[in-house]
């Protein structure tokens, strides 16, 4: 089989490099040549051959020689990306966490099917649909997706619950479920909202209007766009609009195969004219990402925080193909307002794992084109990515003791059993998260518990004063987001100061004609940027 992929792949090589003589002719001479090949194969090879496959490996051979975002989806990959970004699908509304070997419910949608049925945080699943789960532990993806189906069929779950013997058995129907792009959207203080939005999909815009609805009126925002790998380009235009007055340049697409474009502002923004941005990026933060992040930096909108993005600037154009499998196939680049490229460098057929794993410099490099930004004039580098108008040092763990326990889930097997133990307990203490950020009284026992734990497995406990309040701390902000969701965990860090990018951005904005404004101007006359 790879033998004839890689006979398929050289006709394709050899119709790509003949094209530039007489590209009409050589086309028609190359997929001549690989029909031959192919029909020669399916006839006469001296063993039955089930040619389908050796035509799926052909085709991933052929986009595994371009950029690294051409890719060729089966029909599976692409109704589950499509669920991710048409932000539902069919299920029953929890959410899970593997610990060790176990399916562990982390949380439960209070009104969806599971909750309907019984189900609850902390619950292990053991069975789904009558096939064992410790059965397919090499295969996760295959359990999970047993909890998905199609809207009013049934899934059949059984669980054990802490402190009962017997596994429990629930019938659930599935129901469609909304994921939600929006993950955490809160009032920090009296003026100044927080956003964060995990990916763009075809409801992000509606759930952002309503956040900022909720937390109207605000004279600042932070806008979080930390690991966001991107998504529908449409709610990044549209995200933008919120921001960016009517007519306002956004974003340009240009390619050799189509027409260059330029996409504009197509409403009045709604955040107010004099209200004041900061944006928080990292390496994750890629493609819609930096189409939002570079238009409101190049338009002297917002200030930028954190770390350079990815570097995804290529726009992808879905084509089908006969078995409702896709090629996804790269057609142009995406331009920010004042020009540069947000495509980082990339080698043809190159790595494409090492390619998704390194991650850009924040420094500007020397040979980096410089652009000025289209209010004030200031300097922005291009190079890949969107760099930050305010560049933070990369966060390490900055305790070896958590590092250690987080091996092998040691840390969350502890936690699942602390929580087994005491959820209700401590809820029916504190019912809900500000009262539980203001008490410290869990955090002695806990941390002593874990010492305890620790030793056990002989790993060495924190050594300063330092690594054990910070151990405390992300204990603090974990168990949050076990007991009162997901956001929490986010919100605990930020309100101990331990989430860097977001302290800053709240320095910027409680300081900003200090701190913020001169980041935005025009530079004094005769000084170099």
């Amino acid at each position: 089989m790879k033998r004839v992929a890689g006979l398929l792949l050289a006709v394709l090589c050899f119709c790509m490099a003949s094209q530039a003589a007489n590209p009409e002719r050589s086309l028609q001479r190359a997929l001549s040549k690989l029909t031959s090949v192919y029909d020669r194969i399916a006839r006469m090879y001296v063993d039955s051959v089930d040619m389908a496959p050796l035509a799926e490996e052909a085709i991933r051979s052929m986009v595994q020689q371009l950029d690294p975002h051409t890719e060729y989806v089966t029909a599976e990959e692409l109704a589950r990306f499509e669920e991710v970004y048409k932000g539902r699908f069919a299920g029953i509304g929890i959410g899970t966490l593997w610990v060790g070997d176990s399916l562990v419910v982390a949380s439960v949608r209070p009104d969806g099917p599971a909750a309907k049925a019984g189900m609850l945080p902390d619950d292990r699943i053991v069975r789904v649909n009558g096939e064992y789960v410790s059965e397919h532990l090499e295969e996760r993806d295959k359990v999970l997706e047993g909890l998905r189906g199609t809207v009013r069929s049934k899934a059949e779950v059984d669980v054990l619950r802490p402190n009962v013997w017997d596994t429990i058995h629930l019938e659930i129907v599935r129901q469609t479920i909304t994921l939600p792009s929006v993950m955490a959207a809160y009032k920090v203080d009296s003026t100044t909202g927080y956003i964060r939005v995990s990916r763009f999909a075809q409801t992000t815009m509606r759930e952002f209007q309503e956040a900022y609805a909720r937390l109207s009126p605000m004279k600042n925002m932070i806008l979080d766009l930390r690991g966001n790998g991107g998504g529908v380009f449409n709610a990044a235009i549209g995200m933008c609009d919120f921001f960016l007055p009517k007519g306002t340049r956004i974003v340009s697409t240009e390619g050799r195969g189509v027409k260059p474009k330029v996409y504009t502002a197509r409403n009045q923004a709604i955040f107010p004219e004099d209200g004041h941005i900061v944006v928080l990026i990292d390496q994750y933060s890629a493609s819609a990402s930096e189409v939002v992040s570079g238009a409101l930096q190049d338009w002297d909108r917002a200030v930028i925080v954190g770390h350079r993005s990815f570097g995804k600037g290529l726009v992808q154009r879905q084509y089908m193909l006969n078995d409702a499998s896709a090629l996804r196939l790269v057609i142009a680049r995406y331009h920010t307002p004042s020009g540069r490229v947000i495509q980082r460098p990339y080698v043809k057929g190159g790595d494409r794992d090492a390619y998704h794993l390194k991650r850009l410099p924040d420094s500007v490099a020397e040979n980096a084109p410089a652009f000025k930004t289209l209010r004030s004039g200031r300097t922005v580098y291009g190079g890949g990515g969107i760099q930050p108008d305010v560049i933070l040092d990369m966060d390490t763990l900055r305790t070896p003791f958590l590092g250690r326990l987080s091996q092998d889930d040691k840390l969350f097997v502890f936690l699942q059993g602390y929580l087994d133990r005491n959820r209700q307990a401590i809820l029916a203490k504190y019912p809900d998260f500000t009262q539980f950020e203001e008490r410290e009284d869990l955090m002695p026992e806990l941390f002593d518990s874990l010492v305890s734990y620790a030793r056990t497995l002989q790993v060495e406990p924190p050594v300063s004063r330092i690594e054990g309040l910070y151990c405390r701390q992300w204990l603090k902000a974990i168990l949050a987001g076990r007991l009162y969701g997901e956001e929490y965990l986010l919100r605990s860090l930020q309100q101990q100061g331990e989430d860097r990018e977001f302290s800053r951005a709240m320095e910027i904005l409680r300081n900003w004609e200090q701190l913020g404004a001169p980041l935005l101007a025009p530079p004094a006359e005769g000084v170099q940027h």
